[in-house]
């Protein structure tokens, strides 16, 4: 596999531990697996490099509990740190602000607060992703994203050698999709 491809599945791989637990990340692992013993190894594993992207972005939907993973990270705190030049050995102290919005529509009338909060909001968020099943995760979309993506690789690993140009090119476009942010 290339350097791309490692690439992604490193990150792809934390932010699933991040998003959903080691569960959820080794549900990932096992799908990626799964294409790599099916694909064939004289064309450089290329369904299963194309596959890891847009595996990735299928199953992690971008909702409120995923950036609110993301927002109360240990590496979002340290690379906020590291761009705004705070030591802790100066005495330098950082404090996190949200902006919550709060919009109420009652009959005709729309009402909308916007209050200054610490970041317990988005803790309890981040909390969530434990309980939280990942099926009823995302929108309705997302989900059915989800699950089509999942399908295109199950089918991809299972006929693999009776039409694999064909798999490579829907991979691929899946892959460019994702990259453009269009899937």
């Amino acid at each position: 596999m290339g350097r791309e491809a490692h690439r992604d599945l490193a990150v792809a791989l934390r932010r699933c531990v991040i998003w959903g637990g080691f569960d959820y990340a080794e549900k990932f692992a096992d799908s990626v697996v799964a294409l790599y013993r099916d694909d064939r190894g004289d064309n450089g594993r290329a369904l299963t490099r194309k596959a890891i992207l847009p595996l990735a972005e299928a199953c992690l939907a971008r909702d409120s509990v995923y950036l609110a993973s993301m927002a109360v990270s240990s590496e979002h705190r340290r690379e906020t740190r590291q761009r705004l030049n705070v030591h802790l050995a100066r005495g330098d102290h950082l404090e996190v602000r949200y902006l919550t919005r709060l919009e109420m529509t009652f009959i005709r009338w729309r009402f909308r607060i916007d209050l200054r909060t610490s970041d317990w909001m988005a803790k309890v968020l981040a909390t969530a992703r434990l309980v939280l099943p990942s099926s009823w995760r995302g929108t309705s979309r997302d989900r059915q994203v989800r699950r089509l993506v999942q399908e295109i690789l199950l089918r991809a690993g299972t006929g693999a050698e009776s039409d694999y140009d064909g798999c490579r090119a829907t991979l691929s476009e899946l892959h460019d999709m994702a990259l453009d942010g269009r899937l």
